[in-house]
C-alpha cells in the first residue's frame, strides 16, 4: 500500500478518487471465535477454531491429538453486487508446516453445500504475521458470497488468522524475490572472487540480499555480509568472505533468506566448473539452500543444494565444494546469474549460517590430501588445458601477490614445486614430500595453468600437523 497511497493523494488534486467498497472486516480482538456473524463447522474431535493465547487472532492449534480434524471457519454472507473487483486481505501465521494437511481458503455461494478452493497454503513456518492475499474478482457482482477457512489434519500444524478485510482495492505487486541484483557481468572464464580486493564494498557484478523469508523485504535480523556490515567472523584466509544467516547475536530468530548473486558472462567459456570454500555452522535442509543459476533473474534452477551434505556433514571447518554451472537447462552462453542462497533462523556462526570464500569459475581446481609433516602429500589439479603447462607453487605467506598473470592468492616469496604437462583429460597429480620441520606451519598453495591464456586455480590454505 505504501507505493499506492502517494499516487492516490496526487490523484485527489487532479480528479475525483474512486470510493473504496468494503464488504467484510474482522480483527478477532473481541476474543471470541467464531465472532458475531461467523460460523464454525467442527467435526468435534478438538476445539477447532478458537481465540489465540492473546485473544487477538483466530487460531486452529496443533492439538497433538493424532485424530483427524476437518474444521471450517466461515464468514458471513457478503454482498458483492456493486463490486467490479474484490480481494481478500489478511494476516496469517504458519507453525509446524511440515505436518500440514490442508490450510485452504474456499468460497461457497450456496451456504456450504458446495465449495471452490481459491487458495492453498504451501509456505513454511513464519512465526510472524505474513500477508495472505486472494483475488475474489470472479465473485464480484454476486450476493451470498461466503469465505471458508478450511483446516484438516491429524497431528497437524497450527494456523492463525488476523485482520481479515474484503474490499475492492487490489494488493500492491509483491516485491521481487531477490531485490538486489547485479547490474554488470564479469567473464566466467577464469573468474575468481576471494573478497579481499573488495574490502567490504559490493561491486556492480554482485547483489547482496538479507531478507525476511516470507515478505521478501529487507530484514535487519538477516545477514548477508562480505565485510561491509561488520568484520567477517571466519574467512577462509585473509579478512573477508561471504557470511549468510541471521544477524550475529540476534535473539529474535526470524526466518530469513540471504542470497549473494553474481553476474557472469559465459561467452566462449567451455569449462563452467565452479569451486569455493564453504563452512557450515549447523544448517538444516531447505529447498531454498544451495547454488542456483538463472538467465533472467526470475526463474532459477538449482545446481547443488543441501549445505550439510555439500560440506560432508562437517561443522565449523572449511570444505572445498565443486559443481558445474552448466549442468541445468539454463543458458549460460551469455549473461547469467549465480545465486548462493541460505534459508534459516539462527544467527550466523551460532547453530546456523553458511560461509563462502575463494570462489572460482572456469578455472583449474586444486585439491590436496595427506599434507602431514614427514609424509608424502598428493596435489591434484583438474580442469587444465591438455595443451598447456601447469605450474604448482607454495608460500609460507598469505597473498595476494602481483604476477605477470594477475594476482595470485599465495604470498611472496613463493616457491615453485614444479612445472607439469597435464594428461589428455587436463589433470595433473603431483607427489610432494612434506619435511618434518614443517610441523605447525601454515602454507598457501596454488596452481597456474598456462596455455593460450593463463588461469589461476583456487588457492589452498594448508595447516600442516
Amino acid at each position: 500500500m505504501n507505493k499506492i497511497l502517494p499516487l492516490m493523494a496526487l490523484g485527489a488534486l487532479t480528479a475525483p478518487t474512486w470510493a473504496q467498497q468494503t464488504a467484510l472486516t474482522e480483527n478477532f480482538n473481541a476474543g471470541v471465535v467464531p465472532p458475531t456473524g461467523w460460523t464454525e463447522l467442527n467435526n468435534g474431535v478438538t476445539n477447532g477454531w478458537e481465540p489465540d493465547f492473546n485473544l487477538e487472532e483466530a487460531e486452529h492449534d496443533d492439538y497433538f491429538s493424532g485424530v483427524y480434524n476437518d474444521n471450517r471457519l466461515e464468514s458471513p454472507a457478503m454482498d458483492l453486487s456493486t463490486f467490479a473487483e474484490a480481494y481478500l486481505h489478511c494476516d496469517q501465521d504458519q507453525v509446524f508446516p511440515t505436518f500440514r494437511d490442508i490450510n485452504n481458503v474456499d468460497v461457497t455461494l450456496d451456504g456450504g453445500a458446495t465449495y471452490t478452493t481459491l487458495y492453498s497454503e504451501t509456505g513454511s513456518s513464519s512465526l510472524t504475521d505474513v500477508a495472505l492475499e486472494v483475488d475474489l474478482s470472479a465473485y464480484a457482482g454476486l450476493t451470498g458470497v461466503q469465505l471458508s477457512f478450511h483446516y484438516t489434519g491429524d497431528f497437524a500444524n497450527a494456523w492463525r488468522l488476523d485482520n481479515i478485510v474484503v474490499d475492492d482495492i487490489a494488493p500492491p505487486p509483491p516485491p521481487p524475490y531477490w531485490s538486489n541484483m547485479p547490474s554488470t557481468f564479469e567473464s566466467a572464464n577464469g573468474f575468481r572472487e576471494n573478497f579481499e580486493a573488495l574490502a567490504g564494498v559490493t561491486p556492480t557484478y554482485m547483489g547482496l540480499n538479507a531478507l525476511d523469508a516470507f515478505t521478501r523485504l529487507p530484514n535487519p535480523d538477516a545477514w548477508c555480509n562480505i565485510g561491509g556490515d561488520a568484520a567477517c567472523i571466519d574467512p577462509y584466509d585473509g579478512m573477508y568472505a561471504l557470511e549468510m544467516g541471521g544477524l550475529p547475536g540476534n535473539t529474535n530468530y526470524p526466518t530469513t533468506n540471504s542470497g549473494m548473486i553474481l553476474g557472469l558472462n559465459g561467452a566462449g567459456v567451455t569449462d563452467f566448473t565452479m569451486s569455493f570454500q564453504c563452512v557450515n555452522h549447523g544448517e538444516e535442509f531447505n529447498v531454498e539452500d544451495g547454488v542456483f543459476v538463472s538467465s533472467d533473474g526470475d526463474t532459477w534452477e538449482q545446481v547443488v543444494g543441501d549445505w550439510a551434505a555439500l560440506t560432508n556433514f562437517v561443522l565449523g571447518e572449511r570444505q572445498l565444494v565443486t559443481c558445474d554451472l552448466a549442468s541445468t537447462s539454463v543458458d549460460v552462453s551469455g549473461d547469467f546469474y549465480v545465486l548462493f542462497s541460505q534459508f534459516d533462523n539462527f544467527p550466523y556462526a551460532n547453530l546456523d549460517g553458511i560461509g563462502v570464500d575463494n570462489i572460482t569459475v572456469g578455472s583449474p581446481v586444486l585439491t590436496a590430501s595427506g599434507v602431514v609433516s614427514g609424509a608424502v602429500a598428493t596435489f591434484d589439479v583438474s580442469g587444465c588445458d591438455p595443451a598447456g603447462l601447469t605450474i604448482l607453487a607454495y608460500s609460507l605467506n598469505p597473498g595476494p601477490t602481483t604476477t605477470p598473470y594477475g594476482d595470485a592468492d599465495i604470498g611472496s616469496p613463493f616457491t615453485e614445486v614444479g612445472r607439469f604437462v597435464p594428461d589428455a583429460q587436463g589433470n595433473v597429480q603431483v607427489q610432494v614430500n612434506i619435511p618434518p620441520i614443517a610441523a605447525g606451519l601454515t602454507a598457501w598453495a596454488q596452481a597456474l595453468d598456462v596455455a593460450a591464456t593463463a588461469r589461476f586455480s583456487n588457492g589452498l590454505k594448508l595447516l600442516i600437523p
